[in-house]
């Protein structure tokens, strides 16, 4: 069986989605916006600190350039309390050699007491470790908002 990753997926349906803007199908284009949000919320990273999930951000993405906004909840370590939250952008640009990469970009707070010592490095983990997530084309997570899977 065909598998792709989620990375693949949503440079697909963003590819999918400028072609309806240049096409003026403003049907199609509502669907694959939906079909990307639904993505990005259901196998994005989401809770154990990424507390309000990740979100693709369409109109700062281009096709060989994808961007993901995501906000980290610091926790003590000790005590348990929340310690503030930072914002990150999670940018993710084509490899030959290892299917893409990231950057991430957002505030890295120094303080360490949530025992996150890299947390960039961290939260590039998580965003790989989802995106480089493959699937089956059939799987049901993939289906566009219309229903239909996309390859």
């Amino acid at each position: 069986m065909y598998k792709i990753t989620l990375a693949r997926k949503f440079a697909i349906v963003f590819q999918a989605y400028l072609n309806c803007i240049e096409n003026d199908n403003a049907e199609w284009e509502r669907r694959w916006w939906k079909t990307l949000e639904r993505l990005a919320s259901d196998l994005m990273p989401s809770g154990s600190g990424f507390d309000n999930g990740t979100e693709f951000d369409i109109p700062n993405s281009e096709p060989n350039r994808l961007v993901f906004t995501t906000s980290y909840h610091h926790m003590d370590s000790e005590s348990g309390m929340y310690t503030g939250w930072t914002s990150h952008e999670i940018i993710v640009t084509p490899d030959l050699a290892s299917d893409f990469n990231l950057e991430i970009k957002g505030e890295e707070r120094d303080d360490n007491v949530d025992n996150v010592p890299n947390e960039h490095a961290f939260i590039g983990d998580e965003m790989y470790n989802a995106l480089a997530e493959e699937y089956s084309i059939d799987d049901p997570r993939l289906v566009a908002a219309d229903g239909k899977t996309t390859d």
